[in-house]
């Protein structure tokens, strides 16, 4: 058998039923080997064995759907565990500090956006870039 792609998610997928497409964003946290995925509607998921298994990471959903490439981010520094993530059809912009467990929501402003950047050099300043859809 030729070495090729295999489908991770379509167990998860399957079993959790996501909302409108699905599969909606990916990120690999660089630093910790974990990967997120985003189901629509659902929220973020983790797995931190390659895709074997997977677990909710965060216990309150992410209404909407991401967009990826470019609306979700973790940090690259690996100095800390932030993750930034625009929501399109859902809720405004969500920011975690714990590696996805909890998010919190900028400012309703913030709701309908493509993609976001961060300015991940001085995350006090809260800088954040947004194209709005």
């Amino acid at each position: 058998m030729a070495a090729g792609w295999e489908p991770l998610l379509a167990p998860l997928i399957e079993a959790e039923e996501p909302g409108y497409g699905g599969l909606s964003g990916v990120v690999v946290d660089r630093v910790g080997g974990v990967v997120f995925v985003h189901l629509s509607d659902l929220g973020v998921y983790r797995s931190s064995d390659g895709g074997d298994t997977w677990e909710k990471a965060a216990e309150t959903a992410l209404r909407g759907r991401t967009e990826t490439p470019g609306c979700w981010a973790i940090n690259p520094t690996g100095t800390d565990a932030t993750m930034v993530s625009a929501l399109v059809y859902g809720a405004p912009i969500a920011v975690s500090r714990d590696g996805g467990a909890t998010f919190r929501h900028l400012g309703e402003e913030s709701k309908h956006i493509d993609w976001c950047a961060v300015d991940w050099g001085d995350l006090e300043s809260g800088l954040v870039l947004a194209l709005k859809h």
